[in-house]
């Protein structure tokens, strides 16, 4: 199927894919509406680089600065810490909190959720304040131990120093100096000196690389109080079930499509009769009814070019045209096959050939409507025995010239049985010794018997089939029942099909012309009011 089939089923289905759509917001909007409101704070935080080697000398350690805030991420979600915080503020149970780094950052978010706006805020600037000063407490806690250690091995090394220093001024001091010891004190003296010079040196590289490694984690923006609920999305769920109602919807659309029966392109009808579109009559708007169609209109337009068609111009120096007796029939009801056989009557009629309008559904009569005749008498009462005096007096002339109407006539039981009888047979000889053309208006083929009957006393066959109306299995069956009565022609035009928009600018100009012009023109049978009257009419249905 190619693309443009596919954007005419949706044009077929889009009340399908709307109503899908809305009810799919609807359920979205009803739900959302019923889950509780969830506020998210957050706070940041940055926690700096960790570095490593000496004092004179650093290097960022940034592998350790990860599990670093890997560590923090995971202790601020801790029980321990929770229950801290629970503590602080007087709760019987922390609220859910969440720990994030930023990726290639030295940030990390610490988000927390809770149904009241205010508490997740205080909740996340606590659980702040708590791993920043678990952190500083961990610090001092290392950094206690570490320069503990070294002082006392320092103040060691000082005592140590003073010491020998005091032995050694004493061992100067003495009245007999022992050489030998004084040297000995000395190298000692020197020995400790250095010693505690080393000790002092590392003491101090120790204490600065502490102070350099120290975690310094501080807040880089506080979390605020927040204005709209984080949960639920609205937008995301109403973006979700739009996509979802959409989805079903065009689903639905094609798979209702599938099961469709119904024909809607010319390409299947041409494909299951195998006969050409003989022509195509755009549909009205929806604001007029059914009746004769308007001047200069393209349905008008449509008519005569089928006119032409069936009997063209040329035949009319003979009388005769190939198609005599038109039987003008439908699939079903509603195809519009009276409107077409009204205003194909008066396209013939104009046309030149003296064209007299039989309506053979005296089950469902329209052409009386459509003309604003009587049908007291007509088609049934002249088969029921009315003799040929009668016959001038039943068949009516029209509004427009060389255009003549035979109505129904009453319903009666025998209305089946008296066409196919003698009388039928007899009165069509008659009627083409009188008229050129003559069009039946037929029941639809397959609601009644009727349409058989008299598709053996014409010469061709018009079927009026509607798009969207008829389906395969009943044009199927109907092109199957012509099919084994044998007619000479069947011939197929589409009514109410879409489209016109290529005479619609001709037919602006063409409407502009004055009205005066167009009553110059009209002959005696055709006068501006008998045209009117029958426009009157003709607002009367007539769809079948």
């Amino acid at each position: 199927m190619e693309l443009s089939g596919y954007l005419q089923i949706l044009k077929r289905r889009k009340l399908v894919v709307i109503v899908t759509l809305v009810a799919a917001l609807v359920v979205a909007v009803a739900i959302s509406s019923q889950l509780p409101a969830t506020y998210r704070a957050t706070a940041t935080l940055r926690m700096l680089t960790s570095t490593s080697g000496s004092a004179d000398y650093l290097q960022y350690d940034v592998r350790y600065a990860e599990r670093l805030m890997n560590t923090y991420a995971n202790l601020a979600t801790s029980q321990p810490v929770l229950d801290e915080l629970a503590q602080q503020l007087n709760l019987a149970e922390a609220p859910k909190a969440t720990v994030s780094m930023i990726t290639n950052t030295e940030l990390l978010e610490i988000a927390v959720e809770d149904s009241d706006p205010e508490l997740a805020r205080d909740a996340a600037n606590t659980l702040s304040a708590i791993l920043i000063a678990e952190a500083r407490a961990r610090y001092e806690e290392l950094s206690k131990a570490t320069s503990d250690t070294l002082s006392v091995e320092l103040a060691q090394s000082q005592t140590d120093l003073e010491q020998t220093r005091q032995d050694y001024e004493t061992a100067l001091g003495a009245d007999y100096p022992d050489a030998e010891q004084i040297q000995i004190l000395r190298d000692l003296l020197t020995l400790r000196e250095g010693r505690y010079t080393t000790l002092l040196a590392q003491y101090e590289r120790i204490r600065a690389l502490v102070e350099l490694q120290a975690p310094s984690i501080s807040v880089v923006e506080p979390a605020r109080t927040p204005r709209t609920p984080s949960q639920p999305q609205k937008p995301l769920i109403l973006g979700l079930a739009g996509l979802l109602g959409l989805s079903g919807g065009l689903g639905l659309a094609f798979l209702l499509e599938a099961l469709d029966t119904r024909i809607y392109s010319k390409s299947q009808i041409v494909s299951l009769s195998g006969s050409p579109i003989l022509g195509e009559i755009p549909a009205l708007s929806r604001q007029r009814r059914a009746g004769f169609f308007s001047d200069f209109s393209i349905q008008q337009e449509a008519v005569h070019r089928l006119s032409v068609s069936l009997f063209p111009p040329e035949a009319i120096r003979n009388r005769r045209s190939a198609r005599q007796v038109l039987l003008v029939t439908s699939a079903t009801l509603g195809d519009g096959k009276s409107t077409v056989t009204a205003n194909l009557g008066v396209a013939v009629a104009r046309s030149g050939y003296k064209t007299l309008l039989i309506d053979a559904d005296a089950r469902r009569p329209a052409l009386h409507r459509v003309f604003g005749l009587p049908n007291e008498s007509g088609l049934s009462t002249i088969l029921a025995g009315e003799t040929e005096a009668r016959l001038g007096e039943t068949i009516h002339p029209s509004a427009y010239k060389r255009l003549h109407v035979l109505t129904s006539g009453p319903w009666t039981p025998d209305f089946f049985a008296l066409l196919g009888s003698a009388a039928m047979a007899d009165l069509r000889r008659t009627l083409l010794e009188h008229f050129d053309v003559i069009l039946i208006d037929s029941p639809a083929f397959l609601a009644v018997a009727d349409g058989a009957i008299l598709a053996s006393l014409v010469d061709s066959v018009l079927l009026v089939l509607r798009l969207g109306h008829v389906r395969r299995d009943t044009l199927l069956a109907l092109l199957e029942q012509l099919a084994n009565l044998d007619i000479a022609s069947i011939d197929i035009v589409l009514n109410c099909t879409p489209g016109g928009d290529a005479h619609r600018d001709y037919r602006q100009k063409t409407k502009a012309s004055p009205r005066s012009v167009q009553r110059k023109k009209t002959g005696p049978a055709e006068r501006p009011d008998a045209q009117d009257a029958a426009h009157q009419a003709a607002d009367a249905p007539a769809e079948e």
